[in-house]
């Protein structure tokens, strides 16, 4: 074999080598890591209609009271007075309190003691007001609409009564008639039911010591 024959192969052989090295890697490669998948963003609430609250239950003591004018009929006798009036209390304060047309007996002298009585009665012995020493003290009625402290009524019998007041009831003889007083204490004021002889209520007053047991006005 001659040398010229050597030389192409060596080149050869050279250039094989050379194409080996240039060459990608192939498998050897490694593959780029894998990104770490983006958070998920929140998502954006849907924009409901608010709520309706419910609403609260209406506060009846809000509301302002009714004012109702004193009528007889409704049952404004109280034990220590008469509707927005107490026992103790000035012609003045009175006549305030009242708020109506007062009359008064023409013949009694306006002194210590004096009646005072709504206007349009008929008679003033439908409702009295007894002031003694300048105060109000009782009042009396031969009215058989008025109702009593208690229940007590003109017409009543004296079993009725005893069935309203039982126990408390102190019967004294009537100063004129053949009937009784029945008194009934309820601390300092008292009550007091006229009877005639069947036993049947006339007439009833309530007030304070001593004008509660005055018989013939103020006396």
């Amino acid at each position: 074999m001659t040398r010229r024959h050597l030389l192409p192969n060596a080149l050869v052989a050279a250039c094989l080598l050379g194409l080996a090295a240039c060459a990608p890697a192939g498998n050897d490669t490694a593959a780029p890591a894998a990104e770490a998948p983006a958070e998920a963003e929140p998502a954006t609430p849907v924009n409901e209609a608010p709520s309706t609250p419910t609403p609260a239950p209406a506060d009846d003591t809000a509301k302002p009271p009714v004012d109702i004018a004193p009528d007889p009929t409704l049952g404004l006798s109280k034990w220590n007075g008469y509707g927005d009036t107490t026992f103790g209390i000035d012609e003045t304060a009175f006549r305030n309190a009242w708020g109506g047309d007062l009359s008064n007996y023409e013949f009694e002298e306006k002194a210590s003691c004096f009646h005072l009585w709504p206007k349009g009665q008929k008679t003033s012995a439908e409702l009295a007001f007894m002031f003694g020493d300048t105060k109000f003290a009782r009042y009396s009625t031969e009215n058989p609409k008025l109702t009593a402290p208690g229940g007590g009524k003109i017409g009543m019998t004296r079993s009725e009564i005893d069935a309203l007041y039982p126990g408390r009831i102190k019967e004294e003889p009537h100063k004129y008639t053949d009937g009784n007083y029945l008194r009934i204490n309820e601390g300092k004021n008292v009550l007091i039911f006229e009877t005639d002889k069947a036993g049947k209520v006339t007439e009833w007053r309530v007030g304070v010591e001593p004008f509660v047991g005055y018989v013939e006005g103020c006396a």
